[in-house]
């Protein structure tokens, strides 16, 4: 039977990692939106991080993350950027 657990990786700039290190909420109240979030089929994971290898190279370090974390953090940089586009 197929497995339904994700990996989950937070990306980011070593400022955006060292908010998430103090705590989640001090990433999510902060106004920085260099991260990304990736989730990763443990079945495929070479496949699918493959995919993901050159866009996670850009970023200064990752750190692997819960589900809980990953749909915080997704929503989070959704509604940062939203917030962004609105004011151009």
């Amino acid at each position: 039977m197929k497995s339904l657990e994700n990996i989950y990786v937070l990306s980011g700039t070593l400022e955006a990692i060292n908010l998430y290190m103090d705590s989640l909420e001090t990433l999510k109240s902060h106004n920085t939106r260099d991260f990304m979030v990736y989730s990763f089929d443990k079945n495929n994971i070479l496949n699918e991080v493959e995919k993901e290898m050159e866009e996670m190279q850009t970023w200064e370090t990752s750190v692997l993350i819960n589900e809980k974390t990953y749909n915080d953090l997704y929503a989070n940089l959704c509604q940062k950027l939203r917030e962004w586009y609105n004011k151009k």
